[in-house]
């Protein structure tokens, strides 16, 4: 089809008639040119994209939130390297959690806002390292008139310092911290469920080899990925933001995660992908997935930089793929 038949010079006659002065006419045939002229030049753009890619082997393939940030990410990718191949998938990829960090004192949804989540995920810091508290809890006695007094006229001092220096150094304090700095490589995921202490209020504490194998069908199955062939690396994308001040911070996160940073869902999801167990669950169900490594991802949409969880434990032999990936 031409782009004469796609875009018609004249615009469509109206069922009614119309009533227009000379300089409303005059404004519409500007109006059709511009758009046309956007239109030609897209169309000249999608001619101009490769049409073989379906030949090549990949080698990595990617998964991505489905947010415009990140398909435009994506799909610049998949121009730069015929044998990356990507997708795109609800960035919370199947996991139906609440997530909890090793210095959160709640758990927060990492799921759709429609969805209620029932399986819990946590961070555990192996025995012996211990994270610095930066933060101070006082008693409801500081609220006293001397005790009041006291403290705004010392440590108040403290935080408009603080305040002032994080104006130009906005990661200097701890609260200005973005939710980004509660998903560390250092902390582990608890996603296995433990038969002996399963629940944990009104969450599960973790999932079933069997829910877990669910979840990654789920994810390779919908998006076709299983069809078309991995790549020897799968890397899982999520992302976020990192933020300071920012009332609208939420939006800046994943949507598909409740306005959270969706790495904890990456990771999970690599995890549950590289388990033995889960692949002989879903080597049963017809979804082998031969010798793919899977590696959770963030992406920090504000920075513009990609952190990876779990890079060092890649086999030797794919450490290229992965460096040329990460280039």
């Amino acid at each position: 089809v031409g782009p004469e038949e796609v875009l018609p010079l004249l615009p469509i006659d109206p069922d009614y008639p119309v009533e227009a002065s000379l300089e409303e006419r005059v404004q519409e045939i500007w109006q059709i040119a511009y758009e046309r002229s956007y239109g030609l030049d897209l169309l000249e753009k999608i001619q101009q994209q490769p049409r073989d890619r379906q030949h090549h082997e990949p080698r990595v393939s990617a998964f991505f939130c489905i947010d415009d940030r990140e398909c435009s990410l994506r799909r610049h990718l998949e121009g730069l390297d015929p044998y990356l191949q990507t997708f795109g998938t609800a960035g919370y990829f199947a996991i139906d959690c609440a997530f909890q960090g090793a210095e959160d004192a709640f758990a927060f949804k990492h799921c759709p806002a429609g969805m209620e989540p029932k399986h819990l995920i946590r961070e555990a810091r192996p025995q012996g390292k211990v994270h610095p508290q930066t933060s101070s809890h006082w008693v409801a006695t500081e609220s006293t008139l001397l005790r009041g007094f006291l403290i705004s006229q010392t440590l108040g001092l403290w935080a408009a310092l603080r305040l002032a220096i994080s104006i130009f150094w906005p990661g200097f304090g701890r609260v200005t911290a973005s939710n980004l700095a509660k998903v560390e490589e250092e902390p582990e995921l608890e996603i296995q469920r433990d038969p002996e202490h399963d629940h944990e209020g009104p969450y599960w504490l973790g999932y079933s080899d069997n829910e877990m194998a669910d979840r990654v069908g789920a994810v390779l199955q919908s998006t076709g990925a299983l069809r078309r062939g991995l790549g020897q690396i799968v890397v899982l994308v999520g992302h976020g933001a990192s933020s300071v001040n920012n009332p609208y911070f939420a939006a800046y996160d994943c949507g598909a995660c409740s306005g959270k940073a969706g790495a904890p869902n990456a990771r999970a999801f690599a995890l549950m992908a590289n388990r033995k167990q889960v692949r002989q669950i879903l080597e049963a169900r017809g979804l082998a997935l031969g010798n793919s490594w899977f590696l959770g991802a963030l992406h920090d949409t504000t920075r513009d930089e990609i952190h990876y969880y779990g890079a060092d434990e890649l086999p030797k032999s794919l450490q290229p793929g992965f460096q040329s990936f990460q280039k």
